[in-house]
């Protein structure tokens, strides 16, 4: 018999994970993202049940979720309950194995009640605010500045009055389906870590009285509520024995749940340790497959946080000062002596990982199948941000380098490929062909070197081809040395091209470039470029953003720059090139293309419009650079680089962290194909 309910009408007696699938119906907006999306400072929201509180209002229930619903269930155990369930946003702090640390945004709002008005107090709580919202200029009194929300997603915003709850840190597995929304601003990620760790520092995560104090809450206990209070101090009393721990508040982060938003509830907050939600609809992604598929869980932190101290890759960490340090780039010896490992057992599973990369490591060189070559550090540095792990930062053995190998490696995880990154220590194709021989040697269950960095374009080099502007990024189907030939009384004759700076006919590289000729799969490949750029921007200490097409230049080929170290409007380059790519884009920059062509590749750095023109016409090469030559050889290699400027003498470095994050983010989508 059909149904007469409506899309999002749940029927009584669901059991909770029948309540996510259906308000999950008919929206694939909310799907499973791999872990490099959970980066600190996303916005994402996420579909929530929670037990129903009859001692709130409904508008408190408002405060915490949109469109929540009363909802009757049916518990595993038979007996009939409520569930109050909707949509919950949430901002990522830190990122670790699995899951992510994310604090809640709550909503003020003008009709609440004044009793809700008060859990909201601003003096405990920044404010997050959207484009559309009016940012408010006084701190408040723990020096909580506004941060700003980019919003990415067209149509949504933040409701007028949003929070963020610094001190109510919750845990959210990377295998739950979420809805992005949006990011910090990357000057204001900065500011929220300090609230995060202002609050932990000024212990406003504690509301108890301490351990050894025999002081009593002379709070009046608050109708109906006093159960939860008693379990409360039972359960800190029951952990601290069970732990040892002299000092277990030093630890203490109470999650963020339906009752503990301000010093009004603190003491009657359950902790929450129920499924949230399953992959269940159809219409969701499939996992990445790292992550095994179980019943998602709002793991709240007691005396001990949830993540492995042995296995953290950006987890936080307390120092001896009582302060959370978030993104660290070395763990303080300090840190590493204070925070031995819970017993797992003893804590049950909401203190397991979900997933363990100690067990799936890398265990010898023979396991990693990627390496990148890159000539500077900003290159290096762009594909490490693209690392969904990164091996370096575990409390492992190095995995070393073969004899005679001085060069020095980053390890990491991309996708499904263990990968490595090196930075071969200048330009031109000596130095790359050494690199390349050494990688070779270290890493002999490679697949495929990738020679990324940043490159100059020719800007029109064919009409198939079209335009290249600044930001796109090139493929190389092959490599021409240039500069490889005899000079004769007639001119430089160039040598045949050799066999081997061509992919092999028929060969897997072939094979994956031929196939990102085609328009769909081009287009395919350039919307996970801007998704990979996107995260790259928005990893803290990166400057990665687009430059602006305002300092897109192209002159003539024959505007010569005669002046070194002077701006081209004060030397008098004024012959400009209208391009229409630049002219026609919407939005705030021209949407990046990826081309594949010839590159050409010499010991000479090209500075010349004129000769420019004339290789490209000569050779048919799209793009110059000073390593691809360099690196070929009999193992399988591809030259992917982001263009940084016209190969001309007005060339500057204005555009190179931003090609170079391009040219990591296309190779990352490259692999995902590989």
């Amino acid at each position: 018999m059909e149904s007469d309910m409506g899309p999002n009408e749940i029927p009584s007696g669901s059991s909770s994970n029948l309540i996510i699938a259906r308000l999950q119906e008919n929206d694939n907006r909310y799907r499973i993202h791999r872990s490099r999306d959970w980066v600190p400072g996303v916005v994402f929201k996420v579909h929530w049940s929670q037990p129903w509180d009859s001692s709130l209002h409904p508008a408190e229930h408002k405060m915490y979720m949109s469109n929540f619903q009363k909802v009757e269930i049916v518990a595993d155990n038979g007996l009939p309950g409520y569930m109050c369930t909707g949509t919950r946003t949430f901002m990522v702090v830190s990122t670790d194995y699995g899951c992510s640390t994310c604090v809640a945004i709550t909503t003020e709002g003008s009709k609440l009640r004044r009793g809700a008005s008060e859990m909201l107090d601003p003096a405990k709580h920044g404010i997050i605010d959207d484009k559309k919202h009016p940012r408010r200029g006084a701190s408040f009194i723990l020096g909580f500045d506004p941060v700003r929300m980019i919003v990415s997603q067209e149509g949504e915003s933040l409701r007028p009055g949003s929070l963020v709850c610094y001190a109510k840190m919750v845990t959210v597995e990377h295998n739950c389906a979420i809805f992005i929304i949006g990011h910090l601003e990357n000057k204001h990620l900065s500011k929220m870590q300090d609230a995060v760790n202002k609050c932990w520092a000024t212990r406003q995560h504690r509301f108890l009285p301490g351990e050894d104090s025999n002081e009593q809450d002379q709070r009046p206990a608050k109708s109906g509520k006093s159960t939860w209070k008693e379990a409360k101090l039972a359960r800190r009393r029951l952990d601290n024995q069970k732990h040892n721990e002299e000092d277990a508040d030093e630890f203490l982060a109470e999650p963020f749940t339906d009752l503990n938003v301000d010093n009004r509830d603190e003491d009657d907050t359950p902790i929450s340790e129920f499924p949230v939600t399953e992959p269940i609809s159809t219409d969701v992604e499939a996992p990445d497959p790292r992550f095994p598929i179980q019943p998602q869980q709002d793991i709240g932190h007691t005396s001990w946080p949830p993540w492995n101290w042995n296995t953290a890759w950006h987890a936080p960490f307390v120092t001896s000062d009582n302060r959370l340090v978030l993104h660290a780039n070395a763990r303080p010896q300090e840190a590493q002596e204070s925070m031995s490992a819970p017993n797992d057992q003893t804590l049950g599973w909401p203190y397991t990982q979900p997933s363990s990369y100690r067990d799936t490591r890398p265990a010898s060189r023979e396991d990693f199948q990627i390496a990148f070559l890159c000539a500077l550090p900003v290159e290096k540095t762009a594909v490490q941000a693209m690392f969904d792990v990164d091996y370096d930062w575990e409390r492992a053995p190095r995995y070393g380098t073969a004899q005679h190998d001085d060069n020095v490696y980053a390890h990491g995880r991309i996708g499904q490929y263990n990968v490595v990154v090196t930075n071969i220590g200048g330009k031109g194709k000596r130095l790359a062909a050494g690199a390349a021989k050494d990688v070779r040697y270290t890493w002999p269950g490679l697949q495929l070197i990738l020679v990324v960095g940043i490159c100059g374009a020719v800007p029109f080099p064919s009409s198939e081809i079209g335009e290249i502007i600044l930001g796109d990024v090139v493929i190389g189907s092959g490599v021409v040395q240039y500069d490889h030939g005899r000079h004769t009384d007639g001119g430089f004759i160039p040598y045949k091209q050799p066999e081997d700076l061509l992919p092999a006919p028929r060969s897997r590289v072939q094979h994956r470039v031929d196939k990102f000729r085609g328009v769909i799969d081009n287009r395919r490949l350039c919307d996970k470029l801007v998704r990979n750029l996107q995260h790259i921007q928005r990893v803290p200490g990166i400057k990665a953003a687009y430059p602006g097409a305002e300092h897109d230049k192209l002159f003539r080929g024959d505007v010569i720059h005669a002046t070194a170290g002077v701006p081209c409007n004060v030397a008098g380059c004024n012959v400009l090139i209208h391009r229409r790519r630049l002219a026609n884009f919407r939005g705030s920059r021209p949407r990046p293309a990826v081309h594949i062509g010839p590159i050409g590749s010499a010991d000479i750095l090209m500075k010349s419009g004129s000769e420019r023109d004339r290789i490209a016409e000569q050779d048919g090469v799209i793009a110059f650079e000073m390593e691809g030559a360099g690196a070929m050889g009999d193992m399988p290699c591809l030259v992917i680089k982001g263009v940084s400027d016209y190969a001309d003498s007005h060339k500057n470095k204005r555009w190179q962290p931003h090609a170079a994050a391009a040219a990591a983010a296309c190779a990352a989508a490259f692999l995902d194909d590989w």
